[in-house]
This record gives structure tokens, sequence and C-alpha cells, in this order.
């Protein structure tokens, strides 16, 4: 059972892995020092990222903080008719920590409540805010999910590739 939000996928390609990365790399600002671009160039990038042989580490670019935006972990394969992408989305490492530190707090609320003061409805409203926020998290995440999923697909779909 995966506690912490988490998708997988397979797009199946019909061109070599190598043109794969070549439609995506214009469309990923590196994140390494040293990079600067003008503002039109800026425009042009979907994502931040890195994009190697064969693998991609990347996240959609954002205007305004988005909490449950996944980090994207692609790897191509090639095949003898074009080329399989594997895909991972998953948490931040700060946003993870964060949705497991408020979980636990809430748990250890709830014990408390529980335990100690055998209060019902307190141990009730701990517990019951530990489930909303952490449904709320899941929530953010699938739909931040589809859409970084919807960019990967212009990219990847486009004509002009």
């Amino acid at each position: 059972m995966q506690l912490l939000p988490y998708k997988q996928e397979t797009f199946v390609l019909p061109y070599p892995a190598e043109e794969a990365l070549n439609r995506l790399r214009p469309h990923t600002r590196p994140v390494e020092e040293g990079f600067e671009f003008s503002t039109a160039e800026e425009k042009r990038f979907l994502f931040n990222g890195v994009v190697k042989k064969g693998i991609f580490r990347i996240s959609r670019r954002v205007q305004k903080p988005e909490n449950f935006l996944p980090l994207l972990l692609g790897r191509l394969e090639t095949t003898s008719v074009g080329c399989l992408l594997f895909v991972s989305y998953r948490l931040f490492f700060s946003t993870a920590m964060y949705l497991v530190f408020w979980s636990v707090v809430c748990l250890l609320l709830t014990l408390f409540f529980l335990i100690y003061h055998q209060a019902w409805l307190y141990a009730a409203i701990a517990f019951g805010t530990g489930c909303v926020q952490y449904i709320i998290a899941i929530k953010n995440f699938s739909w931040q999910v589809n859409r970084s999923r919807q960019e990967l697909e212009k990219v990847l779909f486009s004509k002009e590739g």
C-alpha cells in the first residue's frame, strides 16, 4: 500500500528515444547554476529540470506556488518501432515531509486525547483533521499530476517535433 501520493504510467512513443529527449529539451529550463535566459526565452519553457541521455527529472513551471506539484521522473527504453517512456509522478521531498509530519502530529494528538484524557470529541477532531488534510493532499496531487501530464503530452505528441 502506498501512503504517499504516487503515480506511474507508460507512454508508447512512435519515434526513437533520442527524438523524445530532443522534443523535451527545448521546453525544459535547466536548473543548474549559470544559465540565464531572456524574458522571451523564459516563456517557451514548460518545465524545470534535467534532461539527460535516456532519463529526465522535471517539474511543471508554475507562476504561483503549487504545494502538491509532482516531480516527474522519466526513463526511456528503445524498442523496434519506437520507444517506451516510463514516467513516475511523486511529491517533492519537502512536501512529502510536510504531509508525513502533520499526519503524525494528528495521530499523536488523537492518541493523547484518547489515552490520557479520554476526550473522545477532541480525539475525533484531531483524527478528522488529519484525514481531511490527507484527502486534500491526495486530491491536489492528483489534480497537479493531470495538469503536468497534459503538458508532457503536449510536448511529446505535438506535430512540430
